[in-house]
């Protein structure tokens, strides 16, 4: 009798363990995705109207994969869904940018702070805070010829997993970390020089590649599958590495890799000088082991 006696008062203190765990996870998550950030906004912002940066606009978000989310049309989409994970949203682009001013616009593409002052947890606003004021404001100007769509059933936000939350909550994804750290230099100005091919390839290595690759380029988790870091291009020769960018092929998946969609849709659009600027400041990077399974993404 004592036996059973002191094993269902064992399994009672699992259970009570087990439900704060629980309680824990979702209510740090929660703080954690909802709260709110007071960052000012710019007193004016001067976005173009010009045909030339408008057309920018259009190319530079095709680089930075925004239509690979929000699609072709920006009136967005589901754009991942499982139980683990959970269902992710990419808002309809066309109907937000109604709602929001350049300066607001400005703010949330700099730092992803959203109009409400929550952070836009999902889009790759560490990536966009590399921007230029000048490429934000060409973003803009394209965003700003956007029709609005109406795009029934999409939902109003993501729904995130089980484990998605428990990684926000034991902060195995810092996402306050990456938030402060963004806003540690939004008064800095992004700079680089144009002319010096180093300089212009880190910076578009930076707005293009860091989502993945991480931010210093030594490469990521994506899932189960690692991005290698960035220094494996010193394998590829020029003229490969140029052909990896427009088709998507590598050296050692050919056309079966992840870089193959997001180069046919979203990579291609660089310009050849801008794939020789990134080429030779990958190839300045130090070396770290690679492993087998970074050589086969």
């Amino acid at each position: 009798m004592k036996t059973l006696f002191y094993l269902k008062r064992i399994g009672v203190g699992i259970l009570v363990l087990a439900l704060l765990v629980l309680g824990y996870i979702y209510t740090a998550a929660h703080f954690t995705l909802y709260k709110s950030y007071d960052v000012p906004l710019k007193t004016s912002f001067e976005v173009p109207n010009d045909s030339a940066s408008i057309a920018e606009g259009f190319r530079q978000t095709r680089i930075a994969h925004c239509n690979g989310c929000h699609q072709d049309d920006f009136s967005g989409r589901i754009f991942h869904e499982d139980d683990q994970v959970g269902k992710l949203v990419a808002s309809n682009v066309t109907q937000l940018v109604q709602d929001y001013s350049d300066v607001e616009l400005y703010r949330f593409l700099r730092t992803g702070v959203k109009k409400n002052g929550e952070i836009a947890a999902i889009m790759p606003f560490d990536m966009y805070s590399n921007y230029t004021d000048e490429t934000i404001g060409d973003i803009i100007a394209y965003l700003r010829t956007l029709e609005p769509i109406e795009n029934e059933g999409l939902p109003e936000k993501s729904e995130l997993g089980f484990f998605i939350k428990m990684a926000l909550a034991f902060k195995m994804f810092d996402l306050e970390a990456k938030v402060q750290e963004v806003l540690s230099k939004v008064e800095q100005p992004v700079e680089y020089e144009p002319s010096d091919q180093i300089s212009f390839g880190k910076y578009l290595a930076s707005t293009a590649c860091s989502n993945c690759h991480g931010q210093d380029f030594q490469g990521g988790e994506m899932g189960d599958s690692p991005a290698p870091p960035l220094s494996i291009i010193k394998i590829y020769s020029k003229d490969q590495f140029h052909n990896m960018i427009r088709t998507g092929e590598t050296l050692t998946k050919g056309d079966k890799s992840k870089m193959t969609d997001l180069a046919r849709s979203c990579l291609k659009y660089f310009h050849d000088e801008e794939v020789d600027a990134i080429y030779t400041f990958l190839n300045t990077l130090e070396s770290p082991a690679i492993t087998d399974a970074s050589l086969n993404n």
